[in-house]
Order: C-alpha cells, then sequence, then structure tokens
C-alpha cells in the first residue's frame, strides 16, 4: 500500500489499499473524523490498530469497499451526513449505493433474563466481569446472547463464567 498524504486521498486509485498519516494521538484530529474523509471517497478503514510514524504520528490503513461490504450503523449514519453536507465524492456515492441490503447486525447488548441471573449466581466471576473493560463485556455478552440455539448460549455463557472466575478474558477477545 502506498502512504498517501490526506490532502491526497481524493485522487487516490479506488482500486488500491492506501495509508493514510494521521495527526498525533493526542491532537484533535481523531479517527471519526479520518473515517469520515475517508468515507467521503469510499474506502473502509481497516481494522487492524494504526502503526505509529513516529513517537508523535501514526498512520492508518484505508482500503477499498467491496460491492459486498457490510456497513456499520455509524458508517451509514456518516455517508448519510457526508452526503446531506455535500461532500460525498462520486466514489463515495458508488460504495454506498445499495448499502440497506448490507448493513451489519449489532451483536446483543444484554443476557436474557434467566443467563443474567446464572451469571449473576457465580459471584466471583460476575465480580470479575464488571471490573473488566466495557467494550470486552460488550463483547462477551454479545457473543453469548448472539447464539441462535438455547443450548450454546448456555455453553457459551459456562465458558464465560469460567474464564471470568479466573480473572481471565475470553482467548478470542
Amino acid at each position: 500500500a502506498a502512504s498517501v498524504p490526506m490532502s491526497s486521498m481524493p485522487s487516490y486509485r479506488a482500486s488500491q489499499a492506501a495509508i493514510f498519516g494521521t495527526a498525533s494521538r493526542d491532537s484533535t484530529r481523531s479517527s471519526i473524523e479520518l473515517s469520515s474523509t475517508a468515507c467521503t471517497f469510499g474506502p473502509a478503514r481497516s481494522p487492524q490498530r494504526a502503526d505509529p510514524i513516529d513517537a508523535d504520528r501514526y498512520e492508518q490503513r484505508f482500503t477499498p469497499r467491496k460491492p459486498t461490504s457490510v456497513w456499520a450503523a455509524s458508517n451509514v449514519e456518516r455517508a448519510k451526513q457526508m452526503i446531506a453536507a455535500g461532500k460525498m465524492a462520486a466514489a463515495g456515492k458508488a460504495a454506498f449505493a445499495g448499502h440497506e441490503q448490507r448493513i451489519a447486525t449489532p451483536l446483543p447488548t444484554a443476557l436474557s433474563a434467566d443467563l443474567a441471573q446464572r451469571f449473576r449466581k457465580a459471584k466471583q466471576a460476575w465480580k470479575n466481569f464488571e471490573r473488566f473493560p466495557r467494550g470486552y463485556r460488550r463483547m462477551a455478552i454479545g457473543w453469548v446472547a448472539s447464539a441462535k440455539r438455547e443450548e450454546t448460549r448456555r455453553k457459551r455463557l459456562d465458558r464465560l463464567i469460567e474464564t471470568s472466575a479466573r480473572n481471565e478474558r475470553l482467548e478470542f477477545m
């Protein structure tokens, strides 16, 4: 992937991945601002963490969206705002076209009452779990609650309780 300054983002070839240098992690230029700018031209931010350029700056990789790429609710909202503000380029509009059929389904944010009660009965596991970062707790609960079969939800909860009791996180996280 080529390293491309932010000012040239509109002209990079849409078929290539590009790396856009960004300002300091402590600066006012946020990841959301960078994603909004990239959304204007169609690419999606790669999920891996941004790589440091030096002690003060980092870079973020962007890749062209595939026609079948799913759109997260946050990116749909961002794209709609860019279109309304007249900032969406043709490449961004083309990537956004038909997004309604490709919306990412969010994970559930809560356990069913019976599973939540079962988890809370394992007092040490629940106490440890509550001390984990909010993002981890959200993903772990979503993983348990998103299982299609009740049996699978129970097995996943058992695994979560076991790891939480040891004050450990699930391996996939």
